[in-house]
């Protein structure tokens, strides 16, 4: 019934974008009960009207449970003592998170990450990409949204969004 109300072109998209949702949205349960660490070369916090915004530069390496985040200057906004948002860049900044105990890390990289802690999305930008399970999406601007479990990737004008995608175990041991 779906793939009635999808565009042809975007059909081929299913496959990946079902087997992308279901592992971001399904971290390890305890990475949200771990203290965040961060190491950086040097940091520097503002108070706003808002909260902290803490400012982390050279060679910066944030982890929490089995999630890790890398950038060459990491940005987080948090209020309350919580992490609301946190912008990472770099060449690339990188994101990883073992969804499940058996299983390889979903990888997310860009020049720039932003990770929305309150609305649950994971975007990134200029020379983006994902990789879960063997299969990979590549384009200028990825963005995921764990509650809804949706991917989109978009390219700039004069590129395009390339995917490849692995079969599944399943498929090639009926062969």
């Amino acid at each position: 019934m779906l793939l009635r109300h999808l565009k042809p072109c975007c059909r081929p998209l299913l496959p990946l974008l079902l087997s992308l949702s279901c592992g971001l949205s399904q971290a390890l349960p305890s990475d949200r009960e771990q203290p965040i660490n961060i190491e950086a070369d040097r940091a520097e916090q503002v108070s706003q009207e808002q909260g902290l915004k803490t400012d982390y530069y050279g060679k910066v390496v944030m982890t929490q449970g089995s999630m890790r985040l890398t950038g060459n200057h990491v940005t987080i906004y948090s209020q309350d003592n919580t992490v609301q948002k946190v912008i990472s860049r770099g060449e690339p900044a990188r994101f990883q998170q073992q969804t499940e105990a058996d299983k390889a890390p979903v990888k997310a990289a860009g020049k720039r990450l932003e990770y929305n802690l309150s609305s649950q999305t994971i975007t990134a930008i200029d020379e983006a990409s994902i990789i879960q399970d063997g299969s990979t999406v590549h384009g200028q601007r990825i963005d995921y949204d764990i509650n809804t479990e949706q991917v989109k990737a978009d390219s700039k004008r004069g590129s395009r969004v390339q995917m490849i995608l692995q079969p599944s175990q399943s498929d090639s041991s009926k062969q």
